[in-house]
């Protein structure tokens, strides 16, 4: 059985089957000890171009930027767990480098993640987490999913 923190009634609850706060529940296996989900917001990159007396002047490009905590609190909302033991690990190791990694990362995957499209991306995978995201279609919202892989799949 999962325990998760129910968004809207802000009260814990027990599942079958892993349930995150915001989106991307179908990404997670059912086999995971621990997982994580946060709604980002992320911005494009965009091409303005600066005014200069009435005239388009210079062109300046904003990078792309993810919007995301990148440290995870006791009480954080968004995670979902069998055991309390295998929710801590997961977030020791998110804290400890792969959400800012994920963050960093970003402006190098935005050019392939379009917020009018339903696709999975894979954001960080190593031999024991896995991150993807996907706008789901939302135009401006990432939705970002973390978890511990199953023992035989780290192997």
């Amino acid at each position: 059985m999962f325990t998760y923190n129910n968004f809207h009634s802000r009260q814990q609850e027990r599942s079958e089957t892993p349930k995150l706060s915001f989106g991307l529940d179908s990404a997670i296996p059912h086999t995971t000890m621990a997982a994580w989900g946060q709604r980002a917001v992320y911005d494009p990159m965009r091409i303005r171009y600066e005014r200069h007396y009435g005239r388009r002047g210079k062109e300046i490009v904003e990078p792309a930027e993810l919007h995301i905590d990148t440290t995870l609190r006791n009480n954080s909302p968004g995670f979902c767990y069998v055991t309390e033991e295998a929710k801590q690990e997961l977030q020791e190791l998110l804290n400890n480098g792969i959400l800012q990694k994920v963050k960093d990362d970003y402006v190098k995957l935005s050019c392939g993640i379009h917020g009018n499209e339903r696709r999975q991306h894979v954001l960080y995978e190593d031999g024991q987490v896995k991150v993807v995201g996907d706008t789901l279609a939302s135009g401006g919202y990432l939705y970002v999913a973390a978890w511990l892989k199953p023992q035989e799949e780290s192997k």
